[in-house]
């Protein structure tokens, strides 16, 4: 997944173990890998998301409250949220 913006590519996403099955509806465990530059992203799944910061800076705010991480660090966003 690519999308473009006015300076170019805002973010891309490389599958390292892609969804099974039809349907936007997960059942198992994913991995992807994403690159972000200045870009925003807004999305709810019913799963549990973990986030883990290889370089740079990531923002993510769930339910009001943002949180910063940098390499090393790792979020976790609740389902639903």
């Amino acid at each position: 997944m690519t999308e473009q913006g006015g300076s170019g590519e805002l973010m891309s996403c490389r599958w390292l173990r892609p969804p099974e099955g039809p349907g936007p509806s997960w059942t198992t465990s994913v991995i992807s890998e994403w690159e972000l530059r200045r870009a925003t992203y807004t999305d709810r799944h019913p799963h549990e998301e973990v986030n883990v910061v290889l370089e740079g800076v990531l923002h993510v705010t769930t339910a009001g409250v943002t949180r910063t991480a940098r390499a090393g660090e790792v979020v976790v966003v609740a389902p639903g949220v």
